[in-house]
């Protein structure tokens, strides 16, 4: 497994190092094209825009705006702290170059299959000898904030569950998504040792578990869950900026859903993942008396500000600096 991850790890760079220059503007404009693309497929229009953000609007809610714009610099800032603290056991690296690795993960991810560009991008800044093991540690922060979507996922399903709402299929999903967290949680937290003979047990598998001490793995979770609040508090901003008046536990139950399907349709990167985040937040707040042109502008102004926009400073950014594999 570990040579498979260095030989992947290994493409993925000379891929990065070979064409880096060449993707750099097309990649800009590819995804500043695509959004258009979604705006017109969902009917979020111009005119939509301009009748839901006027300067009115910001004047009225400019302390939930700034907030706003607090929670989307939180956002990838806490994300940064947890690669930070993942690697902390290999190499000790700046704030600031965490977040270069993070944002460069952002951009490669999102061009390539099930966000597999992720782990090599994120290792450029990574001395050479180290590189294979930070793909491993990467692995553990993504499975880490993905039971952190189940949880919060399970949470709001229960809600549904007790609430007027009727929404069967995902309710459905509530016993299996409470076993699979359960049996995460069990995963993670077990002995680093006890979990690596157990693993050594299966005669395909040769996986090196990474060691974290149990504190690092709660701090692990506690930055985890402050990403994903930090991610969840946007939409619920939108809501209030826009006026709709929806109650705080209907507003939970349609984030925390939204963020599981997010997480499942992950693999289809921002292409497939943004559409299902659009028809879903379109579907469920009709339920509730919400516009579909509103929702659905709502969920795609939090996609251009927490994925286009760092994609495009970092691209921008990537373009002044020469970068050493």
């Amino acid at each position: 497994m570990k040579k498979f991850l260095l030989k992947s790890y290994l493409t993925i760079s000379k891929y990065i190092k070979s064409n880096l220059g060449l993707i750099k503007f097309p990649i800009i404009l590819i995804i500043i094209g695509f959004s258009f693309y979604q705006i017109n497929k969902f009917d979020l229009s111009y005119k939509i825009l301009i009748t839901y953000l006027n300067f009115e609007l910001i004047q009225k809610h400019s302390i939930l705006i700034g907030l706003l714009f607090v929670c989307i610099v939180l956002n990838w800032s806490f994300e940064a702290l947890k690669w930070q603290l993942l690697l902390s056991n290999i190499q000790k690296i700046s704030f600031l170059n965490s977040l270069k690795s993070v944002i460069m993960g952002l951009i490669i991810g999102n061009i390539t299959p099930m966000m597999i560009g992720d782990y090599g991008a994120r290792a450029i800044l990574i001395n050479k000898k180290h590189r294979p093991e930070s793909i491993f540690v990467n692995v553990m922060g993504s499975f880490l904030q993905t039971l952190v979507v189940l949880l919060f996922g399970t949470i709001g399903i229960y809600f549904l569950k007790t609430s007027n709402l009727s929404l069967p299929y995902f309710e459905s999903l509530f016993y299996p998504l409470s076993f699979t967290t359960f049996l995460g949680f069990l995963f993670v937290f077990m002995d680093s040792n006890q979990l690596q003979k157990l693993i050594n047990k299966v005669p395909i598998t040769k996986i090196l578990i990474p060691e974290f001490t149990f504190i690092v793995k709660l701090e692990l979770l506690g930055i985890s869950v402050l990403r994903y609040l930090s991610f969840a508090i946007q939409y619920i901003l939108f809501f209030y900026i826009f006026d709709t008046h929806l109650s705080f536990s209907y507003l939970l139950i349609g984030i925390s859903i939204l963020y599981l399907l997010k997480t499942v349709g992950g693999g289809l990167n921002m292409f497939g993942d943004l559409s299902i985040r659009v028809a879903f937040s379109m579907l469920y707040f009709a339920k509730l008396g919400i516009s579909p042109e509103l929702s659905g502008l709502i969920t795609m102004l939090i996609w251009i500000l927490n994925i286009l926009l760092p994609i495009v400073i970092g691209l921008t950014y990537l373009s002044t600096q020469k970068i050493k594999l």
